[in-house]
């Protein structure tokens, strides 16, 4: 299509990672993300991009702490002075109109990261009322006028606005993808936080009993309104996830077999057909070049 019609050219070597949406009955249903360095994968892109700490920070917000894209970049320093501005955020919910209804939390490490964006990169032009540049003045704001942190957005665009979800998607995560050769969206995140803490939640669980609490757990810091239906998604994709492992085992045991009766099958003198056989079986295995040889002064097929 020409320019002037505003559709973006398709793009060139992709990586397409596996669904995050399928239609089943006319519903969409999650896919999980398996791949446990899907993370690393997206900040490498964004890293290569030119993403600063501010887009960094942002990223693994979305994969440490399962949040929407329009969660993260609406967050302001009220909602993280609930932890003295240091792991934990209040945050609203899909539907909560504003209010603050649940809690996001970060890593360590990210958490620095927000200090150090906050004190050395974040760009305040004077139309930012009330004018703050670093965490001290947040902590003074805290005790002061605790309800002008309100006002305050903790990422604001190179114009001193507050930081958009579109913009975020359009001018740093889709660029960035795109070079990489990655096709996911930003809410793909959500989907691996959940496979991921779902996998880490089975593998600690002792009992049937403790397994249910943690994800009762989940469930409710995930803040989902239909918390049944949406877990049961989830747990039909893990089963069948486990299942494929599963079938890799069958497999190798298959093969297994395949060779025992190979090897029974070249060692006992048998009819003429039979080594035709073995050499059909050892041709499927890959073995053909290996295994049978062909008799002397036999031309080559």
């Amino acid at each position: 299509m020409p320019g002037v019609s505003g559709v973006d050219p398709p793009f060139d070597r992709l990586r397409f990672s596996q669904n995050y949406f399928r239609s089943i009955r006319d519903e969409w249903v999650p896919q999980t993300i398996n791949d446990p360095d899907f993370p690393n994968l997206i900040y490498a892109a964004g890293k290569d991009f030119g993403w600063k700490l501010r887009e960094l920070c942002i990223a693994r917000t979305l994969f440490e702490s399962g949040a929407r894209i329009s969660e993260v970049c609406s967050l302001s320093a009220a909602d993280w002075s609930v932890s003295q501005f240091m792991t934990r955020f209040a945050s609203a919910d899909k539907g909560s109109h504003g209010r603050r209804t649940k809690f996001l939390m970060v890593s360590a490490p990210t958490a620095k990261m927000y200090r150090m964006y906050f004190n050395e990169w974040r760009v305040v032009t004077p139309t930012i009322t009330p004018k703050i540049e670093s965490i001290g003045q947040l902590e003074a704001l805290v005790k002061s006028d605790s309800q002008q942190l309100q006002r305050v957005p903790i990422f604001l665009t190179r114009r001193g606005t507050a930081m958009s979800a579109q913009l975020f998607r359009d001018h740093y995560w889709r660029p960035a993808l795109r070079k990489a050769g990655v096709d996911a969206d930003p809410h793909s995140a959500r989907h691996w936080f959940v496979t991921n803490a779902l996998r880490n939640i089975e593998a600690q669980c002792h009992d049937e009993g403790e397994l249910q609490r943690r994800k009762s757990e989940l469930v409710h810091y995930m803040g989902w309104r239909s918390a049944e239906q949406t877990m049961r998604v989830y747990e039909h994709l893990q089963r069948r996830e486990r299942f494929c492992v599963q079938l890799s085992n069958i497999h190798r045991q298959m093969e297994q077999r395949e060779r025992k009766y190979l090897n029974s099958v070249s060692s006992v003198a048998a009819p003429a057909s039979q080594p035709q056989a073995g050499r059909d079986l050892a041709f499927l295995l890959g073995e053909d070049n290996d295994h049978v040889t062909a008799s002397p002064g036999t031309p080559p097929r």
